[in-house]
């Protein structure tokens, strides 16, 4: 087996045998970027050393040397497994060069002469917008001048009686207002759409159920997990209508993720530049996880393919798009969480937590409160570098719980090469590897608990109980947090049992974090209210707290409990899911309760200004807010483990299609490639290997 190179100077490489390979390898010098090709030397006990030429003129780097590349610089000795995988991985692709796109070639991560700088941040205060940088906080300054002028006309969408829309509206008076959006896969992703549709101030039906404009006067949204992949994708594709972006085919949650494509060409195309990226990823000496890839490499084609433009390939490249350079959205956010290596383990409660929007990626917790401009991640004290916060990986990592699913490689009606690979590639990287991505420490100089680490681990928050994002928006300082909790923490029916809430709770309760309002204490009470499957608002009868109003996934329209780990999904199903998400935060379009909405988004406004709540208000607040020891008086009796039709719950008939999606997805792109056979893609797959030698 020979390794190629384009390079001049790489020419005389001589081939290797199987059969010459010792059983160890030992690698030197393999975080220089400018490497390319092998030369090995007999060392004394028959171990052969390898060393890594250096090329000027590098074109492109074999796939074979890539894989040796998975491990960190400071590791000598590498199994020969990795090997094994670098020749299944030339058999699959054909060749062992790529070529490069010019127009990829300038999103890859590459090291920057310009190093950021990283700046303390105060401690928590409950002052809006004064834990953050001066220029997030110009950034937020204007958006709620936007919101100012649009918040009129929300309140008249909403339609309270006795409310005075001018006494909000000035800048100091106007709500601040945040959506939170769980974890969940993609039935977090397609409910969490339908929420969106229901708050969107364009869209007709939601107008009349007194919910439409909230999104027009939100100024922050959060997104983890299954949430990130809503929150990152809207964003990216400019804040357009869900039935819009979803109806344009942006969304293809159809094909599967490995092989998505019947022919080859496509499949090759797919994955050849997830497969540049990953090269360059290792060239500069990081490791790659499973996360990384094939994780994050494919989700990107399936959430952001129709929208990655030249303002729209990287997480801090998304504050060039109109639609927030204008601020004339909600500034999108995803959470990861982190810990350094050397942690033999943690207490989830006390874990930290990375927020990540296109301005800055922070931490803020009592014991470190940095931040860093999120366009120079992946930098710490020894290089600086640009492009590693592309789309992909932030939510990849964000969502890496998911990458699990590529242990089940047995499942896939794959080739049987492609799953040794993969088979391979985890035994190397281990369980933890799979679900858990380095990335450099941008806080090793910082003084906290991360300083002197070059690297630390990171990983879906939703693993340690965070399952709906509501910390950074808290951090902000808002009056009023919708929380869409679209988690499934109760395995036997896969449906939320509110532990998210509770663990805010409690990590609020903590010396140094901002307060989340009470909530019930026990998933048996948290149920006997009803709340497993109603809204509930919390925080009506405290002082120092936001209002949050908490939206369960519950079955209106259809029964939207699907599996966290099931990537296929129909247009059908997602239709139904986004149908059920808007009928979820509308109560099936009843305006009865968009008008509590409206209630609990001006109440902390209402409560600064003096201004007294109206009966309506307070009629609409004693059936939704949660009182201890009150039980709600319209409280479920039991769970959402079913589809329960009109008469067997107390909610109206739910309507559905709210969405419009039925026409919109017929008349999506008619070129759009169809996709694979269930049946045939193994035996297609080995065609395409017999007629590559």
């Amino acid at each position: 087996y020979q390794f190629r190179d384009a390079s001049t100077e790489c020419n005389a490489q001589r081939g290797l045998r199987i059969s010459e390979l010792p059983r160890v390898l030992r690698i030197e010098n393999l975080s220089s970027p400018s490497i390319c090709g092998f030369e090995y030397t007999k060392k004394r006990f028959g171990e052969i050393a390898y060393r890594y030429k250096r090329c000027p003129h590098l074109v492109a780097i074999p796939i074979s040397q890539l894989v040796f590349r998975i491990h960190r610089p400071d590791m000598r000795y590498l199994s020969i497994n990795i090997l094994i995988i670098a020749l299944a991985a030339d058999l699959f692709y054909g060749l062992s060069l790529f070529k490069r796109d010019v127009a990829e070639e300038s999103y890859m991560p590459r090291l920057s002469e310009v190093c950021p700088t990283v700046r303390s941040l105060p401690k928590y205060s409950n002052t809006p917008f004064s834990n953050i940088s001066p220029q997030e906080q110009q950034w937020y300054q204007n958006r709620v001048k936007k919101v100012v002028g649009a918040f009129a006309l929300y309140l008249k969408n909403a339609g309270l009686k006795d409310v005075n829309p001018s006494d909000f509206l000035s800048e100091s008076a106007v709500p601040l207002i945040g959506l939170a959006f769980s974890g969940g896969g993609n039935r977090a992703a397609t409910v969490g759409a339908g929420e969106i549709k229901a708050l969107d101030g364009r869209e007709t039906t939601s107008i009349t159920a007194c919910t439409g404009g909230l999104l027009q006067v939100t100024v922050a949204s959060v997104g983890l997990s299954g949430g990130s992949w809503t929150v990152a994708s809207w964003a990216a594709d400019g804040g357009r209508k869900i039935d819009e972006m979803v109806g344009s085919g942006l969304w293809d949650y159809t094909r599967n993720i490995i092989l998505p494509y019947e022919d080859f060409k496509d499949n090759w195309d797919y994955w050849k530049s997830p497969i540049e990226m990953i090269k360059r990823f290792t060239t500069l000496g990081l490791t790659p996880s499973v996360t990384d890839f094939p994780w994050a490499a494919g989700i990107r084609p399936i959430q952001f393919y129709k929208n990655l433009n030249d303002k729209a390939r990287t997480f801090s490249s998304l504050r060039e798009l109109p639609a927030i350079s204008s601020h004339d959205m909600p500034l999108p956010n995803v959470v990861v969480d982190v810990y350094i290596p050397n942690e033999s383990g943690f207490d989830p409660v006390n874990l930290h937590q990375i927020n990540i929007n296109p301005f800055n990626s922070r931490i803020t917790d009592p014991d470190t409160s940095v931040e860093i401009d999120t366009q120079y991640l992946g930098s710490n004290a020894k290089y600086c570098m640009v492009n590693f916060d592309t789309l992909e990986r932030v939510v990849g990592v964000s969502s890496s719980v998911f990458a699990a699913i590529v242990t089940r490689v047995d499942d896939f009606n794959i080739p049987s090469i492609i799953k040794t690979v993969i088979k391979t590639a985890l035994g190397v990287l281990g369980p933890l590897g799979v679900v858990v991505a380095e990335w450099p420490n941008f806080m090793q100089n910082h003084e906290g608990p991360f300083k002197g680490a070059s690297i630390f681990k990171v990983f879906d928050a939703g693993i340690s109980g965070k399952g709906t994002p509501v910390e950074p928006l808290l951090y902000l300082g808002l009056d009023f947090i919708i929380a869409f909790d679209n988690n499934a923490d109760d395995k036997a029916i896969n449906w939320s049992n509110g532990k998210s809430g509770r663990f805010s709770y409690q990590r609020g309760q903590r010396p140094g974090f901002p307060p989340y309002p009470k909530v019930p204490e026990t998933e048996a009470e948290y149920e006997d209210y009803g709340y497993k499957s109603q809204p509930a608002l919390f925080g009506c009868y405290e002082k120092g707290v936001p209002m949050v109003l908490n939206i369960p996934n519950a079955p209106w329209s259809t029964q939207s409990n699907y599996s966290t780990f099931d990537l296929v999904y129909s247009k059908d199903r997602v239709r139904a899911a986004i149908d059920n998400g808007w009928n979820m935060m509308t109560q099936a379009g009843d305006p009865k309760f968009g008008k509590t909405v409206a209630c609990a988004a001006i109440y902390r406004s209402s409560q600064r200004l003096g201004i007294p709540q109206t009966e309506e208000c307070q009629s609409l607040f004693k059936k939704w807010c949660y009182s201890p020891g009150s039980k709600p008086a319209h409280a479920d009796p039991y769970p959402p483990n079913k589809y329960y039709k009109t008469g067997e719950r107390f909610h109206p008939e739910p309507k559905t299609d709210n969405t419009g999606l039925t026409e919109t997805i017929v008349a999506e792109n008619a070129n759009a490639k169809p996709p694979p056979a269930t049946q045939s893609i193994a035996s297609k797959a080995w065609g395409w290997f017999k007629n590559l030698f």
